[in-house]
């Protein structure tokens, strides 16, 4: 009788344990998924989480990530070939996945690949594919947000060279993937256009003030468009 009573009390602790921690949650559970930009100690993330103190943040984004490339031939700064293991992470470490932000392009219009640029809408194309098809995130709500603008070839490194045109030709092309799957699309590019020359640090990373305001940008954005 006092064994099964104990089993009782202990299952029973457990389940209000649970039902506690998923009744009075506030606030969304967000996966990033996103390059240097995002993986800054002082980047755009960051500042999105001071500005957002009841979401809880997964960030994934590392130096050097794209879309669908094996950048410096490293599979894991392809984000196409890690999704799922990337989702299966937040799902473990936040128990659930309200909303995916992915900013993501930089990298995918670097020199080494200049010669497959119609490549990267289809990635994109896949890689939404994939994490609309999850049981991780089908009921996630998905924005895209399009990265900031490159300065002229006279103040990027030589891997970057041509990115600017690269990226200016990429931006609607990617709209046209996010909107065909239904999902947010957030212009970047567009709002940081005008001041990107004071906001970035060596012409494709933003700077504290950079990576402030686009956070604003962002958190304005997830306030007005989602639940």
């Amino acid at each position: 009788m006092y064994r099964a009573q104990s089993f009782f009390l202990v299952l029973f602790s457990v389940l209000f344990l649970l039902f506690c921690s998923f009744s009075f949650h506030e606030g969304n559970r967000i996966l990033v998924l996103g390059d240097s930009n995002g993986a800054a100690p002082q980047g755009w993330v960051m500042q999105l989480k001071k500005l957002r103190p009841e979401d809880t943040f997964c960030n994934l984004a590392i130096y050097g990530n794209t879309i669908g490339f094996d950048n410096l031939k490293n599979d894991t700064l392809n984000t196409l070939k890690n999704i799922d293991s990337y989702l299966f992470r937040a799902v473990q470490q936040m128990g659930g996945i309200d909303q995916v932000l992915i900013w993501l392009g930089s990298n995918d219009c670097k020199a080494d690949f200049s010669s497959l640029q119609a490549e990267v809408p289809n990635n994109l194309d896949k890689l939404l594919r994939r994490i609309k098809l999850s049981t991780y995130s089908s009921e996630a709500e998905v924005i895209f947000i399009a990265p900031p603008p490159m300065a002229a070839d006279s103040l990027l490194e030589t891997k970057y060279h041509g990115g600017k045109e690269r990226l200016d030709r990429l931006v609607p092309h990617l709209e046209k993937i996010v909107r065909k799957h239904r999902c947010f699309f957030l212009n970047i590019h567009d709002s940081l256009a005008t001041d990107y020359l004071r906001l970035n640090s060596d012409g494709i990373h933003l700077n504290e003030e950079g990576s402030l305001k686009a956070a604003s940008i962002i958190n304005q954005y997830l306030n007005k468009v989602t639940r």
